[in-house]
């Protein structure tokens, strides 16, 4: 018995011997795995620069005019005449993304110098800026554009387009969303055209005019802006 079990041992080490020796000269190869988080990176970074924005600015200038217009009836007249008040103290610019649309990087808006505005009255510009409009308190209208409708993009040179901008109007104190009616055209280096608005004296809580030489003021405000806007990218 104790040769067999010393015969046992011996075929143990053995079997041992060789498992150990085996392991020691084949090691085990190492699985490499792709790094996701670099891959990752790399997609981000192109889409970024992929990323393009086209700018139009309109400046402050005689091919740009902002004006109201109000039907009025003077007592010293026999009928109804429009009362028009402009100014060329308009600037602003408009941001689209690639998509053609507004872009949400870039403000896009028009301020108007409220306190440039003239008409054929002097009279009238004085009352409105103490009264209706407030200019001497609220020199600066300011129109906030946050989307833009029906303009194809990119835009075809030397036709006619007839889209819509969508934004909010600061008057004084009084902030509201409209929305204005654009004819214009591009040329391949501006944007031209006219844009039209209107609404009633109370929607911005303004005052109807109320003087001794006024007969009567028809409740409708017509806003339009005569614009050039220079595309500078």
């Amino acid at each position: 018995m104790i040769i067999i079990n010393n015969q046992l041992v011996t075929i143990l080490i053995s079997i041992i011997a060789i498992f150990t020796i085996a392991c020691q000269t084949s090691p085990a190869k190492k699985i490499e795995t792709p790094d996701n988080s670099t891959q990752n990176i790399q997609v981000q970074k192109s889409k970024n620069t992929d990323k393009k924005s086209i700018e139009f600015v309109i400046k402050k200038n005689d091919n740009s005019t902002a004006r109201y217009i109000v039907n009025e009836q003077l007592v010293k007249l026999p009928s109804p005449n429009d009362a028009i008040g402009s100014t060329k103290e308009i600037e602003g610019k408009i941001v689209l993304s690639e998509n053609g649309q507004i872009s949400s990087d870039f403000n896009s808006f028009f301020d108007v110098n409220m306190l440039s505005l003239k008409s054929d009255s002097t009279r009238r510009d004085n009352y409105l800026k103490r009264n209706s409009l407030e200019s001497n308190k609220f020199p600066i209208a300011s129109f906030n554009i946050t989307k833009i409708n029906n303009l194809p993009f990119p835009a075809p040179t030397n036709q006619n387009l007839d889209f819509e901008i969508v934004g909010i109007l600061t008057i004084r104190d009084i902030s509201k969303e409209i929305t204005w009616d654009v004819s214009g055209k591009f040329d391949g280096t501006k944007l031209t055209g006219l844009a039209k608005t209107e609404f009633n004296f109370g929607f911005f809580e303004i005052d109807i005019p109320k003087v001794f030489v006024v007969v009567s003021v028809k409740d409708l405000i017509q806003l339009e802006i005569e614009f050039e806007a220079i595309k500078v990218n």
